[in-house]
């Protein structure tokens, strides 16, 4: 056979051990092998291992080779086969334990043994399995076993599973847009990879997935999302940076947004960057050790009530609750008792229940008394009042009967606040009359009344008195001696 050499084979007849050391091979070694001779593929038989680069070996198995027959001496040179069926080796210094049909082509790069994995990444690591690939660039990648994995990109991880990929993205330039530094620890049908966007004047737009992380599950996939995170679950995605999606179709579509989404067969997508968004239809349970939830120290509103038309918030020094405004019937109830109920005043719904209070656009409806705080202790800077000045101000006060814009069904009796303000001075404003001022003021009038009743009587009295006096008086003057002898 031309320029080959039968030397450096270790056991039996050269002649029934149809092995080959390539001519002008220095340090390679095959160990040798037991296969009987037999004509196949146009050798005499045994082992057909071969060698063909500088200190390379075979450790035994059957069809393995180190390096080809190009040559070059020095491609896979430091090369080892340690055994196997039909393994080739055609990486500088890279090794392949055993297995059958399996390739390592990247420098120093190891394929441990299993059935046709290609190992074509420099510094890159096959543990085992069935047809895993690290591909041609995927320096310092690993595939611990499993079936049908793909890793194309650098210093990323696949340790198990079946048909996961971690892969770059060829963009219009030819150059790959990358999904470095990623894992995936198991599973079925998961991928990690960069996504392209359509084009903005002409140029698309990519977006990478470095650094990101599958734990498992199935069908999931981190498409263009760097630093994101998909612990398990079934049809979850990733597409921001940062994201986390768990669970079941939970979509982290946002910078920063964290997804969890329930067993429920429907998608279930952020809407906003840096989102917590959960689904959970079973209701959200906090454990009782849970000492309280915090929103933090700025103004703002805290809750959103369906949708937005509903909230609860902070201003500056108030806590306040908003309902929508469409319809007069908008307002706040408040119920004893009862369960849920979609209807409007549905009295705490079909386990029964008691409206409280009811505050709408036309007043406040309480069922039963209204108790305001009126303790001495509770307040300060007391001053007399004039009760007769305040029945003055009462007389002169305007009086109409009118109806709220919003209420037109609804008729009532009494002042305006700017003339009741104008009046008084009391209150937070002249907008609006507080219950315990118009309390005051009519208690304070009645008084005055009380006051100019008593004048009038003590006046009456008097009247009385100096008539009483008078007509004693006359009928002394008409009883008197002189006037009986007339």
């Amino acid at each position: 056979m031309p320029g080959v050499t039968l030397s450096n084979i270790v056991g039996g007849l050269a002649a029934f051990r149809p092995s080959v050391i390539a001519s002008g091979v220095s340090g390679a070694v095959i160990a040798g092998g037991n296969a009987p001779s037999g004509g196949v593929n146009g050798f005499g038989g045994g082992d057909f291992q071969a060698v063909y680069d500088d200190d390379g070996t075979v450790g035994g198995g059957f069809g393995n080779k180190v390096g080809t027959d190009n040559g070059d001496v020095t491609d896979a040179a430091f090369a080892t086969v340690a055994g196997g069926v039909f393994n080739g080796v055609s990486g500088y210094a890279a090794t392949i334990g055993g297995g059958d049909g399996n390739q390592s082509g990247g420098s120093r790069s190891v394929v441990a043994g299993g059935f046709g994995n290609v190992g074509v990444g420099d510094f890159s690591s096959i543990g085992g399995g069935l047809q895993n690939a690290i591909q041609n660039g995927s320096t310092n990648s690993s595939i611990g076993g499993g079936l049908a994995n793909t890793a194309n990109a650098v210093n990323s991880v696949i340790a198990g599973g079946a048909d996961n990929r971690v892969v770059g993205l060829l963009n219009f330039l030819g150059g790959l847009q990358p999904a470095d530094a990623s894992f995936i620890g198991g599973g079925e049908y998961n991928s990690i990879s960069p996504r392209e966007e359509p084009p903005v004047f002409l140029f698309p737009i990519y977006f990478n997935a470095l650094n990101s992380m599958i734990g498992g599950g199935l069908s999931n996939t981190i498409s263009g999302g760097s630093y994101a995170t998909i612990p398990g679950g079934l049809n979850n995605n990733v597409k921001g940076d940062f994201g986390l999606a768990a669970g079941r179709r939970a979509k982290a579509n946002h910078t920063g947004a964290f997804v969890w989404g329930d067993s429920t067969d429907a998608d279930f997508a952020s809407t906003a960057a840096n989102q917590f968004a959960i689904r959970a239809s079973g209701g959200i349970l906090l454990s009782d050790r849970t000492p309280n939830i915090s929103f933090g120290s700025t103004t703002r509103q805290m809750l959103n009530l369906y949708s937005t038309n509903f909230g609860i918030g902070v201003q500056s020094s108030t806590l306040y609750f908003r309902c929508q405004n469409t319809a007069p019937t908008d307002g706040f109830i408040w119920y004893r008792g009862g369960v849920h109920n979609d209807n409007y005043v549905s009295a705490g719904g079909a386990g029964g229940g008691t409206e409280m209070m009811h505050l709408v656009t036309s007043g406040l409806y309480v069922n039963g008394a209204i108790v305001l705080t009126s303790d001495r202790n509770a307040k300060e800077n007391f001053a007399p009042v004039s009760p007769r000045d305040v029945l003055d101000k009462v007389a002169a006060l305007p009086i109409s009967r009118w109806n709220y814009k919003a209420d037109k069904a609804s008729d009532h009796l009494g002042p305006m606040a700017q003339d009741f303000y104008a009046a008084f001075g009391v209150g937070p404003d002249d907008k609006h009359i507080t219950t315990v001022d118009a309390d005051g003021v009519a208690l304070a009038a009645i008084q005055g009344l009380n006051q100019k009743l008593e004048q009038q009587a003590r006046e009456k009295d008097a009247e009385i008195d100096a008539l009483e006096e008078r007509l004693e008086k006359l009928e002394a003057l008409i009883k008197s001696p002189a006037n009986s002898q007339k």
